[in-house]
């Protein structure tokens, strides 16, 4: 399955793999630690500028650079100097329409609380009057997709999309506007999860993560985690976007000078603990570990994000095989 975000002209893909759900834009826990040893120090002098800069490791600089600064190769190292942040820089608001279930609204809402916490002082609430919200989220068939974001410019088979407007010029650069986000509503209730997050991660401005683990997963080898809720790594990006040091419209070149990769340690680019099996003798979905144990424990309840280590397991896998008994009977 795949998914994009669209940007003006230019749109980005996502593919996640043939057993897993395509996604295309997403946010969620350990809240405290987004903004623990990051406080802002000054540099400059008498004849020199002052500049607020942030504390951060070297992983999450690196991821900062790749997952928000929009425009440009996807080399951040080779992005020329217009490449900039797009963020929002006003309070906003969040409305459905089409056909969401309880499940999606639920969804939105748990993001929506996310979303408040790590874009302080900025809020984010669900309002039910889309005509003035500025994110709009559409559960509507694929052929609904083009009218409604006003442009074909993204794949043809893509699960979701978010279609930004975001400001340009000295005074309102990188300033998200507004935002159309839609999704398929004939997806099953487990891929709509995954979809929706990662288009509301996208709509308010971060792009998608060469990070297995990250619900920004774009392209790759790697098995994507199969959890729809945003990692710890992208949570603290989500944090970092919204630092008041990195303002709408900030360079490639600003930011550089503002992310200062003086902690040891940080936010990390983990390896997924889960991974999605599809059984082929019933074609039902399982969650299982994923380790280098033998047999690995598996949950068929996709309603829940499974916790680890998993307890009373559904069944058990091996890598090739689904085994619905354990000890196994040779």
């Amino acid at each position: 399955m795949t998914g994009s975000r669209a940007v003006g002209n230019r749109t980005v893909m996502t593919n996640l793999g043939t057993r897993s759900i395509a996604v295309v834009v997403t946010f969620v826990a350990l809240l405290g630690a987004c903004r623990s040893n990051d406080q802002p120090a000054s540099v400059g002098g008498n004849n020199r500028a002052h500049i607020s800069t942030v504390n951060v490791s070297e992983t999450e600089r690196a991821s900062f650079l790749e997952m928000a600064i929009h425009g440009g190769p996807d080399d951040a190292s080779n992005r020329s100097a217009t490449a900039a942040v797009q963020r929002w820089k006003h309070n906003v608001t969040i409305a459905l329409k089409g056909e969401p279930t309880g499940e999606d609204l639920l969804r939105v809402h748990l993001n929506t609380a996310l979303l408040s916490k790590l874009m302080a002082p900025l809020t984010v609430t669900v309002t039910d009057k889309p005509s003035t919200a500025d994110i709009v989220v559409h559960f509507v068939d694929r052929n609904r997709f083009a009218p409604l974001l006003g442009t074909h410019k993204y794949p043809p088979d893509a699960d979701g999309v978010a279609q930004p407007r975001v400001g340009d010029g000295t005074k309102h650069g990188g300033e998200i506007r507004s935002v159309t986000v839609v999704v398929d509503r004939n997806l099953g209730q487990f891929a709509r999860n995954r979809v929706t997050t990662h288009e509301l991660l996208h709509a308010i401005g971060l792009d998608h993560s060469t990070c297995a683990s990250s619900i920004m997963y774009a392209d790759g080898t790697d098995d994507p985690s199969p959890l729809w809720s945003p990692s710890l790594l992208d949570r603290r990006m989500v944090s970092l976007l919204y630092r008041s040091e990195i303002r709408p419209g900030a360079t490639l070149a600003a930011v550089d000078k503002i992310l200062v990769p003086s902690l040891p340690v940080g936010a990390q680019c983990t390896e997924p603990l889960w991974q999605l099996v599809i059984d082929n003798t019933d074609n039902k979905s399982y969650l299982c570990e994923a380790s280098s144990q033998q047999y690995r424990p598996c949950t068929g309840n996709l309603t829940l994000e499974p916790q680890y280590p998993l307890i009373d397991p559904d069944l058990w896998f091996d890598g090739t095989y689904v085994y619905y008994e354990f000890p196994l009977r040779r």
